[in-house]
């Protein structure tokens, strides 16, 4: 029998659960924000991560790590009132949050003004710049790392399907397969009105039912 083929992300967490020493390959990662452990993202693979002391998140898929993304900047831009220079300010801070990793960052300035040219050069956002926001941020962390490994996560269908799930509340560490399901899961049928409700209508108010 044929063995099957070694999934390199879990050989990086076990090797990572272990305290072992991994080469760094951040395509195994599934992390294209280099989002923290800080939150309790979907997706987000427990107990582990890569970095300096393990402080940034791996996910199970490049859709939950662009849809962690998402959620942060999407809680970012209503704690700051959609000023993007507080927003990034506050997502990369200089000399503090990218420690170790990220150094494709040299300075914060250049953070904010790349993903300012991304929505228009404004000042101040809404929601509705949140994806834009989102693709600036994965372009300017991963730019090291060339066009293929951007496009990615920021293809359409990553990065729309990571759009939708962004919209709703998932719980901790589930993964996408799982988030899929729940996301497919019809609302129960409405019930039908009962037919004793029906007769109390009133003779003059018979029009209002349909046939």
């Amino acid at each position: 029998e044929e063995e099957a083929p070694v999934d390199p992300m879990q050989q990086q967490v076990q090797a990572l659960k272990k305290g072992q020493r991994v080469k760094k390959n951040i395509k195994t990662y599934n992390n294209p924000g280099n989002v923290e452990r800080t939150e309790k993202w979907a997706g987000m693979i427990r107990n582990t991560g890569y970095g300096e002391n393990q402080r940034f998140a791996i996910f199970d898929s490049p859709v939950m790590g662009v849809r962690a993304v998402m959620r942060d900047i999407t809680t970012k831009i209503n704690n700051h009132n959609g000023n993007i220079k507080n927003i990034i300010s506050k997502y990369a801070p200089t000399g503090k949050a990218k420690q170790g990793y990220g150094k494709e960052n040299p300075n914060l300035e250049k953070y904010i003004k790349y993903v300012q040219n991304k929505i228009g050069k404004k000042n101040k956002v809404t929601l509705k710049d949140m994806p834009n926001i989102v693709k600036g941020i994965i372009e300017f962390e991963n730019k090291k790392y060339g066009k293929e490994f951007i496009n990615k996560y920021t293809e359409d269908k990553v990065f729309n399907e990571a759009l939708e799930l962004s919209k709703i509340d998932l719980p901790e560490s589930i993964s996408l397969k799982k988030a899929r399901k729940l996301v497919a899961t019809p609302l129960p049928p409405e019930k039908p009105i009962p037919q004793s409700t029906l007769m109390q209508i009133p003779l003059s108010d018979t029009s209002k039912i349909e046939e």
